[in-house]
């Protein structure tokens, strides 16, 4: 059986980048294969990408309660990206939300972007903050704030990146615990 290359989250790129020692490893290991689902900026789509997480992280032998919290993390990405997305493009199409699922051996990591845009002062046209995690109680988070303190309170890990011309990109993971609970 195959080992797949180990990688990390480069946040410059859209893709997960190999480590030097995955570069190194024997001819014969894999890189891991990524699923894309590409759907309009409109709420009715996010179930299909749920079912679609679903999917993909019960392959990878996650426990029950550690698929439900993917799934609702991944479900506040979308909500995001579809809240944060460029308007319809020449009034006709939505734009898209993309989403990468990329299975490792140990983690599940996924990618949500959107086709959003920004205005000239660099800023997105509406804005998520990131919330602290030091901050006395969850009375004192913005409103819309709330759907990254909870990814972040769901996945291991939770990166937000947009700048300008970009678009605006959420790369979580996901390890798989072992009956142990490691």
């Amino acid at each position: 059986m195959a080992k797949s290359s180990r990688q990390h989250l480069n946040p410059d790129d859209e893709q997960p980048q190999p480590t030097d020692a995955a570069a190194a490893e024997a001819p014969e290991s894999m890189p891991p294969q990524t699923i894309e689902i590409r759907i309009p900026a409109d709420a009715e789509w996010v179930r299909v990408v749920r079912l679609g997480v679903v999917g993909v992280a019960s392959r990878l032998k996650f426990f029950h309660d550690d698929i439900e919290d993917i799934k609702l993390a991944v479900s506040e990405a979308c909500n995001n990206a579809i809240l944060h997305a460029a308007a319809p493009r020449d009034g006709v199409r939505l734009p898209l939300i993309i989403i990468h699922l990329t299975p490792h051996e140990d983690r599940l990591e996924i990618s949500v972007a959107d086709e959003g845009c920004f205005d000239d002062g660099g800023l997105p046209k509406t804005s998520i903050r990131l919330v602290s995690p030091h901050q006395e109680s969850h009375s004192e988070l913005p409103e819309s704030g709330l759907g990254l303190f909870l990814m972040q309170a769901l996945m291991d890990s939770v990166v937000h990146h947009a700048g300008p011309h970009r678009n605006t990109i959420i790369r979580m993971v996901k390890y798989v615990r072992t009956p142990s609970g490691d």
